[in-house]
């Protein structure tokens, strides 16, 4: 088995991306606040574990293609994952058996990174057709998109701004005026 894509979510922490290999064990009745580690266990499916004990804690069908991005929301509660079907879907971890909260659609292309908002009200994803996404987490609605040339957006620490970097700099995005200005490199 080749090491697999995942973001390990630590409470009041930030994610890591680490390369993995899912680890199966026993499987305890209740979500705990260890840390825990989001695997693309199979074809479509998912796998939570928990870190410390590296034990299985659920297992669940997230897509019907396999899934490639991964983010969890600031406070550990969701869990959104995009796939080569073109789909996310938000799903509340802290509830077992976990359960969908929305899923979304809108992008032509695989979802490759997902990342919350500080206060997990937005969700921004990028796809291979070049787009970025803004997403309401409590509506599942497409508040914007945006061509890119670029892939990892994430939200600066106010909240307020999206970051990516791209062919042409640092593109920046204020998702209140929906207006994009970039930051260019020495030549």
């Amino acid at each position: 088995p080749h090491p697999q894509r995942c973001y390990a979510q630590r409470p009041a922490a930030k994610r890591r991306a680490a390369p993995c290999e899912m680890t199966r064990g026993a499987r305890p009745d209740k979500q705990s606040a260890r840390p825990r580690l989001a695997v693309s266990a199979s074809f479509g499916k998912v796998a939570l574990v928990d870190t410390d004990l590296l034990q299985v804690l659920n297992t669940f069908e997230a897509h019907r293609n396999n899934v490639v991005g991964f983010g969890f929301s600031p406070d550990g509660r969701w869990l959104a994952t995009g796939s080569m079907d073109n789909t996310i879907r938000i799903t509340d971890v802290s509830v077992s058996p976990p359960a969908t909260v929305a899923m979304l659609r809108g992008q032509n292309g695989w979802i490759d990174h997902l990342h919350f908002s500080p206060d997990g009200s937005l969700l921004v994803s990028s796809s291979q057709d070049q787009t970025l996404r803004l997403w309401e987490t409590k509506t599942g609605e497409s508040r914007a998109a945006f061509q890119i040339k670029g892939t990892d957006p994430s939200f600066l620490p106010d909240g307020r701004t999206l970051i990516v970097g791209d062919a042409e700099g640092v593109r920046f995005w204020d998702i209140a005026a929906l207006d994009a200005w970039v930051l260019r490199g020495h030549r």
